[in-house]
């Protein structure tokens, strides 16, 4: 067979890191397999589709805006993306594609590393879109006692938060980020999973004076160029930040062993990122071990 290949697919996607990690994994295990950006406009969203069909590819990760328009192009889906509507991995095997959502599990990882502070107080959620279903996802399977659906479309946000009342355990409300921002000051943690913070001088989703000391904050979005506004506002509050880059390699993980049926190289696959980036990921490790219990792994 020629050369494997697989693919990031998306739109306005030459900034990403994704090739530079991906491909520093495949040379690592030895594959005959290049990472490649498929960057297509909605309307060939269905003849990259058929690309990723043919036998020399493994798959793709999926990005904006096609995480929930892909499904239907999918042969089938997991359970994740059956309930969150959206999924970031098409997996190719012999014509046929399963779609998968790795970003629930680095989600829920990265949660679940801080369950007990997740207790202390609501998650405030930002968004209303693929990203914020994969988040609400996650939290269906930890313990809150409240999740904020923050969103500047009431009508999407509603209609997710319904998709999930039910997982939740009713325990979600949802409010415009305008009337909901004030409720920032009692959460344990905050999850921006709107595209606020790509693009060079995007401002911070939250007002810099309602970030606090106890407050965990997770960006999902990244930067090519340096961190976002909020990960610097948060950090300078003295936050817990985890940044977009740690939420990127945390997805390709999963995502590679999935699509390859081959371990991860995570320290190669962080070290190609941070060279790529400049910078390192940065994660907010997990809560301190109980009295006795020893000391936790930090990330």
């Amino acid at each position: 067979m020629s050369r494997r290949v697989a693919f990031l697919l998306g739109r306005g996607i030459a900034h990403s890191l994704s090739p530079a990690m991906h491909n520093a994994a495949l040379a690592d295990r030895g594959l005959d397999a290049d990472y490649q950006l498929l960057d297509v406009t909605p309307r060939r969203l269905a003849a990259a589709v058929a690309r990723l069909r043919r036998l020399d590819c493994l798959g793709a990760n999926v990005t904006m805006p096609y995480k929930r328009m892909v499904v239907a192009h999918a042969d089938g889906v997991s359970e994740a993306v059956r309930r969150c509507g959206a999924g970031n991995l098409l997996v190719s095997r012999d014509g046929r594609l399963q779609l998968d959502n790795t970003d629930v599990v680095a989600i829920r990882a990265a949660l679940d590393r801080r369950a007990r502070h997740l207790g202390r107080g609501p998650v405030a959620v930002l968004g209303s879109g693929g990203a914020a279903a994969g988040v609400l996802e996650a939290l269906g399977e930890l313990a809150t006692p409240e999740v904020l659906l923050l969103a500047r479309r009431p009508a999407a946000a509603a209609a997710l938060a319904r998709r999930f009342r039910d997982r939740l355990g009713g325990r979600i409300t949802v409010l415009s980020i305008d009337a909901g921002a004030a409720r920032v000051a009692e959460c344990s943690v905050l999850v921006n999973a709107t595209p606020i913070g790509m693009a060079p001088g995007d401002p911070s989703p939250i007002s810099y004076d309602l970030l606090h000391p106890d407050l965990l904050v997770y960006d999902l979005v990244y930067r090519p160029g340096g961190p976002t506004a909020l990960h610097q506002r948060a950090a300078e509050r003295g936050c817990g930040v985890t940044c977009g880059l740690s939420h990127l390699l945390a997805q390709a993980g999963p995502s590679f062993e999935l699509l390859t049926g081959l371990a991860a190289p995570w320290e190669v696959m962080r070290s190609a990122l941070a060279t790529a980036a400049g910078r390192q990921p940065v994660g907010w490790g997990a809560d301190p071990a109980p009295s006795g219990a020893g000391s936790a792994h930090l990330d």
